[in-house]
């Protein structure tokens, strides 16, 4: 098994260029991020890859303006992402934090910086593995499964389950799909006092901890 370096060594050496020597732009740095999260992922031969561009992690954001409970509800999703599957299912997912997008540029900043704290933890992790690995299914064939691993984010790393469909698509494709949204408690992974201040930016009266996150994941061979 091989590892390469970590994406926050790999973005320290980046920004250090781009402090000292200017040897690398920031937008080709962004430019090259999906690459350089596939090289953060352990390689293992006959591994199933994530498509990048045929798969979406998106996740809704509640807020309430006032006492009356009236509310705004938002959907998010993250532009750069890794993931592989390999021989006997183990699963990796990796997602750069500081690609949260909102759509709005001043509310991604904030949200990176009170919510995700991305410039210390660069890193959404997901790890687990799968009841049947996706070479087992036939092409056609569907399989339901409850999904039990964990979930690393602020340097926290806590227990999920997730509820999946599994399509084996083709020979070389396959969907792997949450069934439900799997439901984060953000104050699970230290984001409370990060989700207070996003409200007083805003003076909103609350804004719920319990995010719903949705994943697509399109795999290939």
């Amino acid at each position: 098994m091989l590892y390469v370096y970590p994406l926050d060594v790999m973005r320290y050496n980046s920004y250090k260029s781009l402090n000292g020597m200017n040897e690398v732009k920031k937008s080709d740095y962004r430019a090259c991020l999906p690459a350089l999260l596939m090289l953060c992922l352990p390689f293992q031969g006959g591994a199933w890859t994530l498509d990048h561009e045929q798969s979406q992690i998106s996740y809704l954001s509640y807020k309430l303006v006032d006492k009356s409970y009236q509310s705004i509800v938002e959907n998010n999703f993250f532009e750069r992402f890794a993931g592989s599957v390999s021989e006997d299912g183990v699963v990796q997912l990796t997602i750069d934090a500081d690609s949260v997008n909102t759509g709005v540029e001043i509310r991604d900043e904030r949200v990176r910086l009170h919510a995700f704290d991305s410039e210390n933890h660069p890193q959404i992790v997901f790890n687990a593995r799968l009841e049947q690995n996706l070479d087992a299914l036939k092409p056609g064939e569907v399989k339901e499964q409850e999904l039990s691993g964990t979930l690393t984010m602020r340097g926290v790393t806590r227990p999920i389950t997730a509820r999946l469909v599994v399509v084996r698509n083709t020979t070389d494709t396959a969907l792997v799909k949450t069934l439900s949204p799997i439901i984060i408690n953000a104050a699970d992974y230290g984001m409370e006092e990060g989700f207070e201040q996003l409200r007083a930016l805003v003076n909103l009266f609350n804004i719920p901890q319990f995010i719903p996150v949705s994943v697509k994941l399109v795999m290939a061979k």
